[in-house]
């Protein structure tokens, strides 16, 4: 069963949202949706030179139109995903699964810290996942 997930405020922008308070102007690029600033592990599968491939990561922001996650390992720009993120209180809780797909449009790196930032837009907004996927590692359950 998958069920949407609206975070708390998270309506559409208007222009109007994001209005530049100097001259009244609608400021560069509107987000459309509210981020949170949340770090989680994250696995993402994507495919590769037709090999399926397996990503550990952690988010820095979450909204139900995109994530950016922190790896070690760059996924190329433009990149089909499937990601899930594991959602919990203390290593003893369960996992709360948030799912999604999108492309990555975004990818930065981070030399100093040996780090990548990748941007992902979803193709549909991030939802709970109650069922387990099998390829994924069952210590997230």
């Amino acid at each position: 069963m998958v069920i949407p997930i609206v975070f708390a405020g998270s309506k559409p922008l208007e222009d109007t949202d994001m209005l530049d308070s100097a001259n009244g102007s609608v400021g560069e690029k509107a987000r459309r949706f509210r981020r949170f600033n949340i770090e989680y592990p994250v696995m993402v599968q994507y495919q590769i030179g037709g090999t399926n491939a397996e990503v550990e990561a952690v988010t820095k922001n979450v909204s139900i139109g995109g994530i950016l996650i922190s790896s070690a390992i760059v996924i190329p720009l433009h990149t089909p995903i499937k990601f899930r993120i594991c959602i919990r209180k203390d290593k003893a809780a369960r996992c709360i699964h948030l799912a999604g797909e999108g492309k990555v449009v975004r990818v930065e790196r981070d030399e100093n810290k040996g780090e990548v930032a990748i941007a992902v837009e979803c193709d549909v907004p991030i939802t709970h996942q109650e069922e387990n996927f099998t390829s994924w590692p069952a210590k997230d359950n």
